[in-house]
């Protein structure tokens, strides 16, 4: 089943195109993710159909929209793909207003799926970094985030690693990684 996740985005990828490079597409106000960016965080979020508890017991539903989950909650996948593209709404705006700088099409996308994950945390070094331009910091900080409920969760450790390789390189150095013929 993995694998034909790996292989569904990558065939997104292929038909429907999407930025591969690192300089094709800036955050300026109004600018929204990539589907390339949209897919991945639907794949690394899952679908659940009904609300159940994170790792850390935050009630949680669809492509994990917390917002308005609750116990006995339950939507279709229409409704999950709703919330999802209303909730990145909000973390584009953050993550533009916070970064108050151009960002690459990469590093937007990054940053993104990072903010939707964890909540809203660019501050402090994370933040200066992302402010001068300083990548390496960025990503050393981006993989520092692996902990839920005061443990390291290993589904945490691989997203940071894959959200900071695509701010530091772009979807190239995942999408080899995740070539069907390499699994």
């Amino acid at each position: 089943m993995k694998n034909f996740y790996k292989i569904s985005l990558l065939l997104f990828l292929v038909v429907f195109g999407g930025p591969l490079g690192n300089s094709e597409l800036s955050s300026r106000p109004g600018v929204k993710v990539t589907q390339p960016i949209v897919e991945f965080i639907k794949l690394k979020e899952g679908y659940r159909s009904v609300a159940y508890q994170d790792a850390v017991g935050v009630w949680t539903i669809g492509y994990g929209h917390t917002g308005t989950a609750k116990s006995g909650m339950a939507i279709t996948k229409q409704m999950g793909e709703k919330l999802l593209r209303n909730d990145l709404d909000r973390f584009e705006r953050y993550v533009q207003k916070k970064a108050q700088r151009v960002l690459l099409w990469n590093e937007f996308g990054s940053l993104v799926s990072f903010c939707y994950n964890l909540g809203y945390r660019l501050k402090g070094d994370l933040l200066n970094g992302i402010r001068s331009g300083n990548s390496a910091l960025v990503a050393y900080k981006i993989n520092l985030y692996i902990y839920a409920g005061g443990r390291v969760l290993p589904g945490l450790v691989k997203r940071r690693n894959e959200e900071a390789r695509i701010y530091t390189h772009g979807w190239d150095s995942i999408l080899k990684r995740w070539h069907p013929c390499k699994n």
